[in-house]
């Protein structure tokens, strides 16, 4: 009878600690399903925010401005013009180094 009662108070123990350890598994999961739930919430909300603010900005008409204002201030520089007078003050000045160094050479 001693050994029974001895084998039914360690049984007790283990019994006892199996519980505890499946009661901190059981416990744990649960809050891990809080956590996961919490984490897709958050992640959803902040996708809900960031949709909300790419509308709100409204990037294709800004773009569309700024292309149109580029388009003006290009046709404002009157670029080809401009190049033709850089184009003919090449011209002359290679006219002037032909005429100087047709001048340099012996005749």
């Amino acid at each position: 009878m001693k050994n029974i009662w001895k084998g039914l108070i360690v049984g007790a123990f283990v019994g006892a600690a199996v519980g505890i350890a499946q009661d901190a598994i059981d416990g744990a999961g649960r809050s891990g399903k809080r956590v996961a739930e919490q984490a897709k919430q958050s992640v959803t909300h902040v996708a809900e925010r960031a949709q909300e603010r790419i509308e709100d900005a409204d990037l294709p008409a800004k773009l569309h401005s700024v292309a149109a204002a580029a388009q003006e201030k290009l046709e404002d520089a009157d670029l080809p013009s401009k190049l033709q007078s850089v184009a003919a003050a090449a011209k002359d000045k290679l006219d002037e180094v032909n005429d100087d160094v047709r001048s340099a050479l012996p005749s």
